[in-house]
């Protein structure tokens, strides 16, 4: 399987801090996205899922996923600062495409996508 992890408005926040110059809240933003991102990598690693992709906001890994494990990894991690949304599939395409639904239907979800059909999990 394949979790496909971005973001949520973290750009959009950062240029607003940027247009408004910030600074410090440009520091302080960046700390934070960049260690919950670690703490992301660190757990998939963990779990014994490659990652693949790794730049930005955004994770590709994949691995065995237990879904169950996952979304109580990402509900407890999750703080309101920073948040990303979650998809996971059978392929990366899928995956994709969950991580895409999640965004369009609200952001900070987890959403699965196999068979065709969409699961949403609210994180």
């Amino acid at each position: 399987m394949y979790i496909a992890i971005d973001g949520d408005e973290i750009g959009s926040r950062m240029e607003a801090y940027i247009l408004e110059c910030h600074e410090e809240m440009i520091k302080k933003y960046n700390m934070q996205v960049n260690q919950f991102l670690e703490i992301i990598k660190l757990y998939l690693i963990k779990k014994n899922i490659r990652v693949i992709l790794d730049a930005g906001d955004s994770i590709l890994g994949e691995g065995t996923i237990i879904l169950e494990e996952t979304i109580e990894f990402f509900r407890k991690n999750s703080k309101n600062d920073v948040t990303v949304s979650v998809g996971i599939g059978d392929s990366m395409r899928d995956s994709y495409i969950a991580l895409k639904y999640a965004k369009a239907t609200g952001k900070k979800r987890l959403i699965t996508y196999r068979e065709g059909i969409f699961s949403t999990v609210l994180l």
